[in-house]
């Protein structure tokens, strides 16, 4: 998110992008990471270790770079996707 408020130069729609995103990837990061290194401490043997937690890490660089790259919805999209029945209606 960083990078991409640097290419644009435009400090305002970082920091609105900043608002947005921070909370649900740090969120997701959380429980992503927890489970992974429960999993890796727990049923990993210890020579595998490295390569659980690298292609993990692998994983997480794709959802942060979805993340990144792609508009969140906004709260009126989700609530007319929502009594639609799934189907957003273009505006």
């Amino acid at each position: 998110m960083i990078l991409k408020g640097l290419k644009s130069w435009d400090l305002a729609a970082s920091v609105d992008n900043l608002k947005k995103k921070f909370r649900p990837m740090y969120g997701n990061a959380i429980k992503f990471w927890g489970t992974v290194s429960m999993i890796n401490h727990i049923f990993m043997p210890q020579l595998y270790r490295p390569v659980f937690t690298n292609a993990c890490g692998a994983i997480w660089q794709i959802y942060l770079s979805y993340m990144t790259n792609n508009k969140m919805p906004q709260i009126d999209e989700i609530a007319e996707i929502s009594t639609t029945g799934g189907i957003a209606m273009q505006k």
